[in-house]
């Protein structure tokens, strides 16, 4: 009885890690930088549908998708808005904002 119960909870934990690493390629990743300066852009808003998020100190941005594609916005006072087209875990590397 010990046994099964043991394997029952070996079981629940490997599905339930397994559901947690698959959550993580939900995310779409990047760094907002100024395209002139090559300086972070920190504190710019990343939407998307009805997720928002704001950059960190080193530019970077971390965003859940509901969807397996749709469209980022980034805006910052001051710069010109970007729109991009993603799908679901991207990671979009740098992206680079320009002054209006």
């Amino acid at each position: 009885m010990i046994i099964m119960i043991k394997k029952i909870v070996l079981v629940a934990m490997l599905l339930t890690s397994v559901q947690f690493m698959m959550a993580q390629n939900d995310v779409i990743t990047g760094t907002i930088i100024d395209s002139e300066t090559k300086d972070a852009v920190c504190g710019a808003v990343i939407t998307m549908a009805n997720n928002k998020v704001v950059t960190d100190i080193d530019g970077r941005f971390s965003i859940p998708s509901d969807n397996s594609r749709g469209t980022i916005t980034c805006t910052y006072i001051g710069y010109k808005s970007l729109s991009i087209d993603v799908f679901k875990g991207q990671n979009l590397g740098v992206i680079e904002m320009k002054i209006i």
